[in-house]
């Protein structure tokens, strides 16, 4: 930038929280705050009628841990994953799923409704 070229104005820059979970079976795992587009998105693919099924509830809460959950050496989730965990994992599951709709605003109703 030379003098005759404004410099342009600051911008927000607002960091996304997250929270290290210790977990039994994953060892630590980072969960993040997403963006408002990402977690649109994961709205967008539950049914918008009253009829979504108990299934379409659990697979909204599975979604949001495979965007916003990392192990310690990047490991993802994936639906194909939790789907195939042997049952001793699901505490930690529903721990990690805890704080990922706890970082992203929502609370349970919230993810009943969705």
């Amino acid at each position: 930038m030379n003098a005759r070229t404004p410099a342009p104005p600051p911008v927000f820059v607002i960091p996304f929280r997250t929270e290290d979970v210790a977990t039994d079976l994953f060892g630590t795992v980072t969960v993040s705050e997403l963006s408002s587009r990402k977690l649109e998105a994961l709205h967008a693919l539950i049914p918008k009628d009253d009829d979504a099924s108990p299934e379409d509830k659990s697979r909204f809460a599975y979604r949001l841990l495979c965007e916003a959950a990392r192990g310690e050496n990047g490991e993802r989730f994936t639906l194909e994953v939790l789907d195939d965990l042997p049952t001793r994992a699901f505490t930690d599951v529903a721990k990690l799923v805890r704080v990922a709709v706890r970082l992203n605003g929502m609370d349970r109703e919230a993810v009943e409704k969705a």
